[in-house]
């Protein structure tokens, strides 16, 4: 007996989730092989996913700006899942998480918006085609993972099922794996707030979404019980103390429609693409949130990000506004659909495939011309820790050196510590040979790490 139509829509949508979910992750892949052959792991991909990595466990807050405790819970779960790990592995889980923008979108789309399969999937593919996305998929930093609980969590929220009710915790997953997630979490509080003010059972649905947003802040409020020292959440990158709007401002324009090449973000494309782009996806988040007032949640999030980007000082640029263009890819692809569901179907096929011609093709060869520039080094990766290297010796190589001349007594961590970035680099050695099964002997433990971070070698 066949399925009925329903059915086959609920299959056929998985299948094609499935499907972007492995294109987008090919694509981050592919980056991170081209950025992967200058063999340099930059210091706050070292701090992110060596010494933090190292500290959860033990219990110690390493620095004042790790203060991103579900982001460094994501990278203790990549180390331990990858089969074979290098010095890179962070960069492989972390295009292997953002390559979910793919299918989250689509469903964000097929699913709250009412776009048909064909539009989804375009909106699905320019999501993590945007520099603002994909420049930032491969770094084995935190930022971007946000984005992942925060569109879950608005697919949650809402949802016409039961299940909205869980959507604080996601939403607080976001904000305690990067301080960019409270744009997303705000947003689903105010879709809740909504949701329990127009409920027929009011009392029950506010009763169960409190429990939830109590779980919800004991989550975010979670490390300053683990740390033992009581440590700080959310303020390590910036503060309202040191913030300068306008100036934050007129870098956000700049950043999204001018020009990359800003702190760790490591492109000269613009967030969007391209000023044109930018312009089209402006006009798109505006038009098809009159038209389509059921985006409003997609658009607030972005008016939040601008808000806290504007408020949070500290170091700006692309890495804090990742839900810009994931949400305004979102926004031109509900713009598509409607325009084109007044056309007859074959008019309809012509400017839908017009316009991801137009908008995709240009973001793929930009891709390509990013991995190559990575892949050459034409755009060249920081070397902004104390790490020196032996002539002719990769960062890799030298890791392994370092090694076996810690193993063999050749040298001491304390003297590591004093020659090098002491926390960092005695982390990058002491997590690979754990993880691989290897030989400790001489190597700093996390006790000793915790021990030289606090009082010097």
């Amino acid at each position: 007996m066949p399925a009925p139509p329903a059915s086959r829509r609920r299959w056929g949508d998985v299948a094609l989730a499935a499907a972007l979910y492995g294109v987008a992750a090919v694509l981050g892949l592919a980056s991170v092989a081209a950025v992967n052959a200058q063999q340099l792991l930059t210091g706050e991909e070292a701090s992110v996913s060596a010494l933090d990595v190292v500290a959860v466990p033990a219990r110690f807050q390493p620095t004042e700006f790790a203060t991103n405790f579900a982001g460094h819970l994501h990278f203790w779960a990549f180390s331990h899942l990858d089969p074979d790990i290098d010095l890179f592995y962070g960069r492989d889980g972390k295009a292997l998480t953002m390559a979910l923008i793919a299918p989250l979108v689509f469903l964000t789309l097929r699913r709250r918006l009412d776009c048909g399969r064909t539009v989804s999937v375009f909106g699905a593919l320019l999501a993590v085609l945007l520099p603002g996305v994909s420049a930032l998929a491969w770094l084995a930093t935190e930022n971007g993972l946000e984005a992942v609980w925060g569109l879950a969590s608005l697919l949650l929220a809402t949802s016409r099922r039961r299940t909205w009710v869980l959507a604080p915790v996601g939403a607080s997953i976001a904000v305690s794996t990067y301080g960019a997630g409270l744009a997303w979490a705000a947003a689903v509080a105010l879709v809740l707030a909504a949701r329990v003010v127009r409920s027929d059972r009011r009392l029950r649905d506010a009763t169960a979404t409190g429990v939830t947003s109590v779980a919800a802040v004991g989550i975010v409020l979670f490390p300053l019980v683990w740390w033992r020292e009581g440590g700080r959440v959310l303020v390590g990158g910036g503060s309202p103390e040191d913030a300068a709007p306008g100036v934050a401002l007129t870098t956000l324009v700049e950043e999204l429609a001018g020009g990359g090449d800003s702190y760790y973000f490591f492109t000269h494309a613009p967030a969007l693409g391209s000023p044109w782009l930018a312009a089209v996806l402006t006009g798109a988040l505006v038009a098809a949130t009159a038209w389509r007032p059921a985006l409003w949640p997609w658009t607030a999030t972005v008016a939040l990000t601008v808000i806290l980007y504007a408020l949070s000082g500290g170091i700006l640029g692309a890495r804090r506004l990742i839900a810009v263009p994931v949400v305004a890819a979102i926004a031109l692809a509900v713009a598509l659909e409607l325009v084109s569901g007044r056309l007859l179907p074959r008019a309809r096929t012509v400017l839908v495939t017009a316009v991801a011609l137009a908008v995709l093709g240009p973001l793929g060869v930009q891709h390509l011309d990013m991995r190559t520039e990575w892949a050459t080094g034409r755009y060249a990766l920081p070397d902004d820790f104390l790490f020196p290297m032996a002539e002719g010796r990769t960062m890799p190589e030298e890791v392994a050196a370092l090694t076996a001349d810690l193993n063999a007594g050749e040298a001491t961590y304390r003297e590591v510590a004093r020659e090098r970035d002491g926390g960092r680099s005695l982390a990058m050695v002491w997590l690979l040979a754990a993880r691989r099964g290897g030989d400790l002997t001489g190597l700093a433990g996390p006790e000793d790490i915790e021990e030289l971070i606090s009082r010097g070698p």
